[in-house]
């Protein structure tokens, strides 16, 4: 009877341990992916980034069930530790939030490279900069900044303005392009730039 029962714990332990190890090695197949993305057209760059969005991070996320069902079924076996994965559940969820935020990061940092492009009058330092205070700002992570974003963003490249204004250019822009996005702040410098 002891031995069954040993059988049976030691079989969860290898099932829960093949389907964590599988899932760790998806994600690091991913952040594979975008590391080697950079060699990539900026097109071919989003194109990669888009299809991992749609098509290879939602089976890896659905893939999750399975791995929570075996864990269960461990926890009612009392089955504690398990020398064949270094990985818990909570391991992985923490793991595919991670990859998750990073490929969208991506492709938000893929689409402002693609609106810098179409500024070309700015030099490259002026380009990095804007968007390294983008980015910094963008403390959400939307790919857009908020009224009070807005006011740091500009403050901090120089640019103060009271709260009423800030809030009037923030309608403005909000206005003429949905939300103040990159391609809403980088309008906004030039234009700023060229009156002054």
């Amino acid at each position: 009877m002891n031995a069954e029962i040993r059988n049976a714990k030691e079989k969860l332990r290898v099932q829960f341990a093949e389907l964590a190890n599988s899932f760790e090695r998806e994600l690091r197949n991913v952040t594979a992916g975008l590391s080697a993305l950079d060699a990539l057209e900026l097109d071919e760059q989003r194109a990669e980034v888009e299809r991992m969005l749609e098509q290879v991070l939602p089976p890896i996320k659905a893939s999750l069930g399975d791995i929570e069902k075996v864990e269960r079924e461990c926890q009612e076996a009392n089955v504690e530790e398990n020398d064949h994965t270094i990985f818990t559940l909570d391991d992985l969820l923490f793991e595919l939030e991670l990859v998750s935020a990073s490929v969208t990061k991506k492709l938000a940092f893929i689409e402002n490279q693609a609106v810098s492009r179409q500024h070309t009058h700015l030099t490259p330092a002026q380009l990095e900069e804007f968007e390294s205070t983008f980015r910094f700002f963008d403390k959400d992570g939307t790919n857009t900044l908020t009224v009070p974003e807005l006011g740091g963003a500009l403050a901090s490249l120089g640019i103060i303005y009271s709260d009423e204004d800030t809030e009037q250019i923030h309608l403005q822009l909000t206005a003429n392009f949905g939300s103040v996005s990159y391609d809403a702040f980088l309008t906004f410098l030039v234009s700023a730039a060229r009156a002054s």
